[in-house]
């Protein structure tokens, strides 16, 4: 018996087919993969630039408060403790500790390394309690003259983009000579 060939009719996909469409297939899910990825790594890049300004105005204006304590407290310094502690290495303020006057208020020098803030279950930043965050908060104050001092905000965070810093800085004035 002898089979014709030319008359058997094949179905189905070749190989070479088959790794055509599969190819193909790869192609269409990885691009919106990699497109969700990356929404997702500037989600969290944006989310930590928020938080970083935000926390490095608190810096500042926790210094400003100080100051402002200072001279409503009748102190004989409007700059009384920062300029002992801020001026000659880095330092932190934590906010937790304050309660209307600068008793509570401590200013802590840090050297080259502050300690990193953590996030208590309220979502308050501080230095006491709750999980350590990625964030360090650095503060230098440099003088200027007598009456003006240099605010240097300065927080730095590791993150998937690998290490980052933001550095803020303000003119403090001694408002009562002005």
């Amino acid at each position: 018996m002898k089979i014709n060939m030319k008359n058997s009719s094949k179905s189905g996909f070749s190989l070479i087919e088959t790794i055509i469409a599969i190819a193909i297939l790869v192609m269409v899910i990885t691009g919106p993969l990699a497109l969700s990825s990356q929404s997702l790594k500037a989600a969290s890049a944006a989310k930590n630039n928020f938080i970083v300004a935000n926390l490095a105005q608190e810096g500042i204006e926790l210094i400003r408060l100080y100051r402002t304590n200072n001279v409503l407290q009748g102190r004989s310094s409007w700059l009384s403790d920062l300029s002992a502690v801020c001026q000659t290495t880095n330092c932190y303020v934590d906010a937790k500790n304050f309660y209307g006057d600068n008793s509570n208020f401590i200013l802590t020098q840090c050297g080259g390394a502050c300690p990193v803030l953590k996030i208590d279950a309220n979502g308050f930043y501080n230095y006491t309690v709750g999980t350590n965050t990625i964030f360090t908060r650095t503060i230098r104050l440099t003088s200027i003259s007598a009456d003006i001092e240099r605010i240097k905000v300065t927080i730095t965070w590791n993150s998937n983009t690998g290490g980052q810093s933001l550095v803020v800085e303000e003119i403090m004035h001694n408002w009562l000579t002005l």
